[in-house]
């Protein structure tokens, strides 16, 4: 399981979507339950937990029945925390602890996983808000966005350190600065590596 993950606007989906033009199992970034991508403009609402929450067992179901090859995924549940952590940080605390809980609750009872590897997208704070003027809500904080995704695990060890030892267990990969072509040569590469 390779999961793309990172600031929005860095090209997650559309790298998805050409891993997917090539054959590659690709589970999109929202599902329905047939495991159809659901279209960025019926995603739920940004408060709606509950329904990102059964995302993330939906998406966990789909790579399961994908059988054993190579599945990317656009995100996983280490956005939830990811956007939990950019909340300011006198409301970040208690929704990422609430967060981690559900996640390491799912995780340990084997209905969740972590992935073999995450991708991690890159994208400087002030282009990854231009890119995404019409679904972002400034003050956005894309800032302590950008801080999570250069240590996700050091993120959460402070209000979940059994979590972040899970997580500390994928290989992270940091994506910055590399050509379209660089960027899917590489995840071709993490998906043809034993």
């Amino acid at each position: 399981m390779i999961v793309l993950e990172g600031m929005p606007g860095a090209g997650k989906t559309t790298a998805a979507e050409v891993l997917a033009r090539q054959g590659r199992t690709v589970l999109g970034e929202y599902l329905d339950h047939h495991g159809e991508t659901v279209p960025v403009t019926a995603h739920p609402g940004v408060d709606d937990d509950h329904a990102h929450q059964t995302n993330w067992l939906t998406k966990h179901q789909h790579r399961i029945a994908a059988g054993g090859g190579p599945v990317f995924l656009d995100r996983d549940w280490v956005s939830a925390l990811a956007y939990a952590y950019s909340l300011p940080a006198t409301a970040s605390a208690p929704v990422l602890a609430a967060r981690a809980r559900w996640a390491a609750g799912h995780l340990f009872a084997g209905r969740l996983a972590v992935a073999d590897t995450y991708v991690v997208f890159h994208l400087d704070v002030r282009l990854s808000l231009r890119r995404r003027a019409t679904r972002l809500n400034p003050p956005h904080g894309l800032a302590r966005l950008a801080r999570f995704y250069h240590d996700p695990a050091a993120a959460i060890e402070p209000v979940h350190p059994r979590l972040a030892a899970a997580l500390r267990g994928a290989r992270w990969r940091h994506l910055a600065g590399l050509s379209a072509e660089q960027t899917l040569r590489l995840l071709r590469d993490a998906a043809d590596r034993p």
